[in-house]
């Protein structure tokens, strides 16, 4: 409730991340922080970790709050072979959302086109989207898609709660991959 320390005042009140690899990584982050508009008690931090060998980590984020109050937070991921698909990270901000949105995913192949496809739907299944972009190329790893919030014939959606299958396509050394993930989103107005 009090925010984050950015500053790094006072010994070892950096944002730290550390990665289990074998020697132990380290990173201060405290320049890769960005906070939320208008709201100061969270934000989001992007830092490459392009060098990682394929495999299973343990990444361990602590970081201070205004009133030098520590907290630990640990997620667990995988890093998967550069040449096969790999989609993680989705949702869309903000959400709930009003008129507009941002899809956003992580993906492993900055460089490369994808051509990712977007339905939404009602929760009773009746389709009422489709937005579609071909050869997307992202110099990193995220992929942002923006929405207005209108149905196929250019109508506001409704209040209410809906499903969006995201299918991401690339063309990788094995051939052809896919890969969809099914998420939700809340329109209020």
């Amino acid at each position: 409730n009090s925010g984050i320390n950015t500053t790094g005042t006072g010994v070892g009140h950096e944002i730290i991340a550390t990665i289990d690899t074998k020697p132990k990584q380290t990173f201060i982050l405290n320049e890769f922080y960005e906070g939320n508009l208008n709201d100061f008690t969270g934000g989001r931090i992007e830092y490459p970790l392009d060098q990682l060998p394929e495999g299973s980590y343990t990444l361990k984020v602590r970081a201070w709050d205004v009133h030098n109050n520590p907290n630990e937070k640990e997620i667990f991921f995988e890093v998967a072979p550069k040449n096969e698909l790999s989609v993680r990270n989705i949702y869309n901000y903000p959400n709930p959302m009003n008129s507009k949105t941002q899809f956003t995913f992580e993906h492993n192949q900055p460089g490369n086109p994808l051509d990712v496809s977007i339905k939404i739907y009602t929760l009773s299944g009746k389709p009422v989207q489709y937005i579609k972009q071909e050869s997307l190329i992202t110099s990193n790893s995220y992929a942002n898609i923006p929405w207005n919030g209108r149905d196929r014939d250019n109508d506001r959606l409704g209040n209410g709660t809906y499903i969006y299958v995201l299918r991401v396509t690339a063309e990788t050394p094995e051939g052809k991959q896919s890969i969809e993930k099914i998420e939700k989103l809340v329109i209020i107005r």
